[in-house]
């Protein structure tokens, strides 16, 4: 992403409305995921980690280019994701050098049913929006995505 991108055309007041209706989206889809489980409370990018390994097991560096964070960041979120049971730490046989991350079995089934509540309260909040409007709204937030995301 280059630093000396112009500058939006959107007011200071419109650009704080929309970061309070992207922050508003996630915690309302949000609210009810995981109560009483392990997934209660997970940061998004926790989740954004959990998503990627639904893919399979990935290394450290893996993780952080696909979250666009550190590897000092990622080992944090990683470390707490442990301690929650919803993933594990494994050598590669390949290469014992090499630490690989997974969901555990706990941890994939919690993601797959958490998934059908995200799906339930995305779908009401959508509900609003006709279906041309729904399509125009991923088409754009998939644009702001894909320009600065590097599996985008």
């Amino acid at each position: 992403m280059s630093t000396d991108a112009p500058l939006p055309v959107l007011t200071e007041q419109e650009l704080n409305y929309l970061a309070r209706g992207i922050m508003y989206i996630w915690q309302t889809a949000t609210r009810d995921m995981g109560k009483g489980t392990p997934m209660e409370g997970l940061q998004i990018s926790q989740f954004a980690v959990l998503r990627f390994l639904r893919r399979g097991p990935m290394r450290m560096t893996e993780l952080a280019e696909l979250t666009g964070t550190s590897s000092a960041n990622v080992t944090g979120m990683i470390d707490r994701l442990v301690e929650r049971g919803v993933v594990e730490r494994k050598n590669d046989t390949k290469d014992r050098r090499v630490v690989l991350v997974s969901l555990t079995e706990t941890g994939r089934g919690l993601f797959d049913n958490q998934g059908g509540l995200f799906k339930k309260h995305m779908g009401k909040m959508l509900d609003t929006f006709t279906p041309a409007e729904q399509h125009e709204l991923v088409r754009l937030i998939s644009k702001i995505y894909d320009a600065g995301h590097p599996d985008g």
